[in-house]
């Protein structure tokens, strides 16, 4: 399996590819060109974050161009720091079907799955073999409460096999700036929770979540993090510490062929 990190211009779509087999394709948007002062300029196709419709969805429509597909191809949960799991089988998606979701599972070609971001953990899940794709949204409330795990057991019950998950992890808040409480911080393994020059806590949710996935039968190097932080890179990532929750997002999907690149 091939992985690239670099962007990737395939059209005014500001992209960073995170796996191309040709086959499936992993990437996250970034902000592109945008204004330091405007928390919601640049590319964002969030429609629940106080954004402009027109804008979310242009960028909505204009993704759905770059990838050779039609808008309602691409899948937008309403996430809500839940561990539900939907699983898409058909297309177009009843809206009510992928509200309070924060993992989307699917077998269907063309289908892009993907999850809103500013700071969250977005994980990006695939058995080649199985065809089987998944988009996970895990933030500190998703990872202790079972998200991660949910969206591997669902991908097993569509046909993966756990031995056979390749997972993609897109910028995220890094431990250099995931600062928390111990209310938060003791909810998480004590190796996945550090103390810098502040003393205070600061958890490393990629770690966390490549031990769940791990734990979960997932080989350990079938993961790949592009190891970037949205709080450090705010100028590149939306990120919700640095911007306030009233801010765009960055999308990550996942997607079985139907590429128009």
């Amino acid at each position: 399996m091939s992985m690239a990190a670099d962007s990737v211009a395939v059209t005014s779509v500001p992209l960073v590819s995170l796996y191309d087999s040709g086959e499936v394709y992993a990437a996250t948007t970034f902000r592109g060109l945008s204004k330091a002062d405007d928390a919601y300029s640049g590319f964002s196709l969030c429609h629940y974050v106080g954004d402009e419709a027109s804008h979310w969805q242009q960028c909505r429509d204009e993704l759905a161009s770059c990838l050779g597909i039609s808008a309602d191809m691409v899948v937008v949960p309403r996430q809500t720091h839940s561990a539900r799991v939907a699983v898409v089988d058909s297309v177009p998606v009843d809206s009510r079907d992928i509200d309070g979701v924060d993992a989307v599972v699917t077998a269907l070609q063309g289908v892009a799955v993907g999850v809103n971001t500013a700071d969250c953990l977005p994980l990006l899940l695939c058995d080649e073999k199985a065809g089987v794709v998944c988009a996970v949204h895990a933030g500190w409330r998703g990872t202790v409460g079972g998200v991660v795990e949910n969206a591997v057991d669902c991908m097993v019950r569509a046909g993966a096999s756990a031995g056979d998950i390749h997972g993609f992890i897109a910028p995220h808040i890094g431990v250099c700036c995931f600062e928390v409480g111990d209310e938060v911080a003791c909810r998480f393994h004590p190796e996945d929770v550090v103390h810098l020059a502040d003393e205070k806590p600061h958890v490393n949710l990629s770690a966390a979540v490549v031990r769940i996935l791990v734990s979960k039968g997932v080989p350990r190097e079938n993961i790949t993090d592009i190891g970037e932080c949205t709080r450090c890179r705010s100028d590149r990532y939306f990120s919700a510490r640095a911007l306030g929750v009233a801010s765009g997002r960055n999308f990550s999907f996942i997607i079985k062929q139907a590429l128009n690149r």
